[in-house]
């Protein structure tokens, strides 16, 4: 693998370049000739090519307009949109590693691509939409190693026809676009013109409509990857064809237990990604299931990949003289449902098991068709558990790089690799990947490779190439994809989900007042996955705080992460981007790191209505104002709406209370006196006999809500109540699609004490009625709580928020009844002369009715 060393270059106090590394040695090495040094920032050192006369001539190669350093997967985004928007004419290299990928705009489209990744050449296209099968590409290939064009060729065998090869040139188009969006470490510059021969097939594509239609892609490959890890992973069937879509029924029909998402993806025409996604949608609704690669080794080829894994850590554990303490562990976690399995079987001095002793014992505890999973799910955990225990507690940093790859092609899916604590890639649970895995290594792919240029630099290069492929399909197929283990009591019961559009593949967004999502793109609208039923929990109260289930927050959300307001400091859980603070409309809007495991909520209430009813609800309320200033309205007409389910703590509790107080009895006594005139009257007085009394009060309560917020005042909350709690939903992740969660402050057991002080009032009451009499005091109070039961629920707002003389003004609507509750600024004008109004008025009537006495 590649380090960072590999392409340093030293520069020494009299200006000669020391190329340090393999890397940088080989390209400067292709670069022999003079350069002309550009004046750039200090860190940054830039050289063109100018010949040996040293000026820029046209012979000296394009002119470069742009250039920079590419970071992270998605850098290129911005680059494709400012060249799609400024129309200029020119090629845009993008280097990855050793792949080299050309894009040609003009006039803000692309007009063709050039790319030496293999996955990318319209040959290996063809096969893996299955146009041409591999005995078909075979001797297409031999043809393209003597120096025809493959598309050529192909056409000359007879095997397409021209129109076909077109058609997948512009494919090609796609893929490579979609290559170098997904690029996260190189350089790219943008050349000023290009030569048209270079281009294959002039394509005309909107580099606009390509960019906004690739972003839409990575999102869904980035949530797709947890569930369907590589196009090698096995679909089964697990319901009759007649509960399955007429849409889904080509894909369907090609499952047969045997071929793999990249087998139907060939065998169908739709391609790898089409089939990835409609077998996601089949696997949400239960009617496939998803499984990893059979290793073509049987239980051999598994007791070997953990024994090699094994080995590596036993022998770092004995290096850093954390051998016996590793044993030991792994002796007592191997007690229990492992004794059985390991029965004679080792674990050897290396670490590792013996394969024939693992069949013997595993045909005795499980049914011959299920011996292999069985022995690949227990060795799993085994070497995890064995990698963890390591890591924990060595300084040795590339042991995680070196085990990884082989506990990726150990790993079932259903295992949430809980136990890797080695570097992490970003990209999400399943490490982002870009885009539908390529075909392995294998005989088709060595056809590929005879087919290349063969001058030794291309040999060179091939073999660095070669390298940097297998390295970056280990590096990607070793990131950890944590996924619910069913037989985890601690995992979570609702698996995190992605509801992609069954029609156009955008991420559908609930919509409210029913019980579907809908595609804001396309219209289309679909079911819950988890339709409109489930079980709405309560939990013991003391049992909860010891043991409920917590997950991050942002496991509300696919590919969810949080994010904090420096306004306000609201804490909300989003996916995709967020432009604003939904509480204070505050632009700055920061990434904040999970802050530790949540109750995750189990029900909620869905939206029911949609922004345009609660704008309609909050203006009348703003235009019903008294006294506010006359360009509020329009102030608040500029501010949209935004869509927030807000934390809720819901406790019932069965209270009883002694109480000690006093009973208050009326009596009266007649008194008498003189009024203004002098006379004598008679009046009766009430005094108040008061009775010591104590007794005891049971009241009962049923969803007290507490919000977990701080983010809202508690008045502007209140103002939103009753919530029509009968109503409420089991949690399913489809309702949160479009909306922002907010992630709670105030925990359950301070929630409680809340709760506490919203039940007093009811208590209160009822002691006063169970004393009776005429008036009470109520002296002391011993309020004790059984039977405590709580939910962690969601409830919906819409809040649209704006300032006003530098001061931050919310209006929130109950999203179920319309219910409005806000801040609003008052004009000074207009009470001055409001005052100054009434005053006039008493004025003016003071004058006439001095002028009628007179």
């Amino acid at each position: 693998m590649k380090q960072p060393q590999d392409e340093m270059v030293w520069i020494d106090h009299n200006g000669v370049a020391h190329p340090l590394g393999e890397v940088a040695t080989a390209r400067m090495g292709q670069r022999e000739g003079a350069y002309r040094m550009l004046p750039t920032p200090g860190h940054v050192v830039l050289l063109r090519f100018t010949g040996n006369d040293g000026r820029r001539d046209l012979e000296d190669g394009p002119i470069v307009r742009m250039a920079g350093e590419i970071t992270a997967s998605g850098d290129m985004a911005d680059v494709l949109a400012v060249l799609g928007h400024i129309g200029t004419r020119g090629e845009l290299v993008v280097m990855d590693g050793e792949v080299t990928r050309s894009v040609f705009f003009e006039h803000g489209n692309i007009v063709g691509v050039q790319t030496n990744a293999e996955d990318e050449r319209i040959g290996m296209l063809l096969y893996k939409y299955g146009v041409l099968s591999e005995e078909q590409i075979l001797p297409v290939l031999e043809r393209a190693r003597k120096g025809d064009l493959f598309g050529m060729a192909a056409v000359e065998l007879g095997l397409v026809s021209q129109d076909v090869i077109y058609k997948y040139l512009a494919r090609q188009v796609e893929e490579v676009v979609f290559a170098v969006l997904a690029a996260a470490d190189g350089a790219y510059c943008f050349l000023d013109g290009f030569d048209e021969a270079r281009l294959a097939s002039r394509q005309v594509v909107s580099a606009t409509a390509l960019l906004m239609n690739h972003l839409t892609r990575i999102d869904e490959i980035r949530h797709l990857r947890p569930w369907i890890p590589s196009a090698e992973y096995v679909p089964l069937r697990l319901a009759p064809r007649s509960a399955v879509a007429s849409e889904q029924a080509v894909v369907w029909d090609a499952i047969d237990g045997i071929s793999s998402v990249g087998d139907i993806g060939r065998g169908t025409g739709l391609g790898e990604f089409e089939v990835t996604k409609q077998l996601f949608h089949l696997s949400q609704a239960q009617l496939v299931a998803i499984h990893p690669p059979k290793l073509r080794g049987g239980i051999g080829e598994v007791v070997e990949l953990a024994n090699a894994g094994l080995r590596a850590i036993h022998q770092a554990a004995d290096a850093g003289g954390r051998g016996t303490a590793l044993r030991n562990n792994l002796i007592a976690f191997s007690r229990g449902d492992y004794e059985a399995l390991l029965r004679g079987a080792g674990p050897f001095e290396h670490g590792g098991f013996g394969a024939p002793a693992l069949v013997v014992n595993s045909a005795g505890l499980r049914p011959a068709s299920e011996v292999e999973t069985f022995v690949r799910e227990m060795l799993y955990d085994y070497v995890s558990f064995a990698l963890f225990s390591a890591t924990a507690s060595l300084a040795n940093t590339t042991l995680s790089a070196e085990v990884e790859p082989l506990l990726a092609r150990l790993r079932p899916l259903g295992q949430s690799g809980r136990y890797l604590v080695g570097r992490r890639q970003p990209g999400g649970p399943g490490g982002g990947g870009s885009g539908v895995a390529s075909v392995g290594p294998g005989r088709l792919g060595r056809a590929f490779a005879r087919a290349r240029t063969r001058t030794r630099a291309g040999r060179a290069r091939r073999a660095r190439a070669g390298r940097t492929r297998r390295a970056r399909r280990s590096d990607v197929s070793s990131r950890a994809m944590p996924v619910d283990d069913p037989h985890d009591p601690a995992a979570p019961t609702t698996r995190k989900q992605v509801f992609p559009c069954g029609q156009c593949g955008s991420s559908l967004e609930f919509k409210p007042g029913s019980d579907s999502m809908r595609c804001p793109h396309c219209g289309h609208t679909q079911a819950l996955p988890g339709g409109a039923g489930g079980v709405i929990s309560e939990h013991d109260f003391h049992e909860g705080i010891a043991r409920a289930r917590r997950q991050p927050s942002a496991a509300l959300v696919e590919g969810g992460h949080n994010v904090q307001c420096e306004g306000c400091g609201a804490q909300t859980v989003v996916a995709g981007q967020a432009a604003r603070c939904p509480f204070c409309g505050s632009p700055v809007v920061m990434a904040i790191q999970e802050l530790g495991e949540i109750f995750t909520p189990e029900s909620l209430l869905p939206f029911k209505l949609d922004a345009r009813a609660a704008k309609d609800r909050y203006q009348k309320w703003v235009g019903g104002l008294w006294f506010a200033p006359n360009d509020l309205k329009t102030l608040a007409n500029q501010h949209g709406m935004d869509g927030v389910y807000m934390p809720y703590w819901s406790y019932d509790s069965n209270t009883t209370t002694r109480y000690t107080g006093e009973r208050g009895e009326y009596y009266y006594v007649s008194e008498t006196y003189r009024d203004s005139k002098g006379e004598t009257q008679t009046r009766q007085v009430r005094h108040t006999r008061w009775y010591p009394t104590s007794g005891t009060v049971h009241v009962s309560f049923d969803d007290v809500l507490v919000c977990g917020s701080q983010t809202l005042p508690r008045k502007l909350l209140e103002g939103l109540e009753p919530w029509d709690l009968p109503e409420l939903r089991a949690f399913d992740a489809g309702y949160l699609s479009g909306f922002v969660a907010e992630r709670y402050k105030i925990g359950l057991e301070e929630g409680f004490v809340a709760a506490e002080a919203r039940m007093v009032p009811k208590i209160r009451s009822a002691v006063e009625s169970d004393i009776g009499g005429d008036d009470q005091r109520i002296g002391n109070l011993n309020i004790h709580h059984a039977d405590v039961r709580f939910k962690h629920l969601l409830l919906p707002l819409w809040i649209s928020s704006f300032r006003y003389k530098e001061k931050a003004y919310r209006f929130t609507v109950n999203a179920r009844s319309g219910q409005v509750s806000g801040e609003r600024p008052w004009s000074v004008v207009k009470i001055v002369l409001a005052v100054l109004a009434v005053i006039a008025v008493i004025v003016t009537i003071a004058v006439l009715v001095q002028k009628y006495k007179q």
